[in-house]
């Protein structure tokens, strides 16, 4: 069987799934996702490309398919989008309310939200909690390490380590 011959440079699939009409093959793809429009070079990219195009990551988002019919399909950030199909019209984003989070370096599934130090590491599943300090990794910056009595924003994508607690009375 022969490939398709690509007969367009550039298709917009929300003008040909508003005609009702199946995406021809064509070297690019303008798609829209949430109010931003990209340039897609393949017709069946990935859903964390997808995100990653948007400043988005899959350990806080969630990635849906909006069709001119009014379905929406969750596509998960490893499966592949056809580009083509018909009535797709264009992409949105979600927050999720349970997000990844990553603790010494295991993800680790957490509800989004407000959690205290010792939360988090029971939900990493660190046996004796209590003992550990929590350290948040932030890019170009040192380990900083969370008070007990501070309540964390998670919002998904964050990083920690824990070490055994130091000092102490006498």
């Amino acid at each position: 069987m022969e490939p398709e011959e690509i007969l367009e440079t550039e298709i917009d699939i929300e003008a040909c799934a508003l005609r009702g009409e199946e995406p021809p093959r064509a070297r690019f793809y303008r798609v829209r996702i949430n109010d931003d429009y990209i340039r897609v070079e393949t017709p069946d990219p990935e859903g964390e490309s997808l995100l990653a195009r948007v400043h988005q990551r899959p350990c806080r988002f969630d990635l849906i398919e909006v069709f001119h019919e009014g379905e929406n399909q969750e596509i998960g950030p490893e499966n592949r989008v056809n580009l083509r199909k018909r009535g797709l019209t264009r992409f949105i984003t979600a927050h999720k309310d349970v997000v990844t989070i990553f603790v010494q370096g295991e993800p680790v599934e957490i509800r989004r939200g407000e959690h205290t130090p010792v939360q988090v590491l029971t939900e990493a599943k660190v046996v004796g909690p209590d003992g550990y300090d929590l350290l948040e990794e932030k890019e170009g910056q040192p380990l900083l390490p969370i008070p007990d009595n501070k309540p964390i924003r998670i919002e998904g994508c964050e990083v920690f380590h824990y070490q055994a607690k130091t000092g102490g009375s006498s």
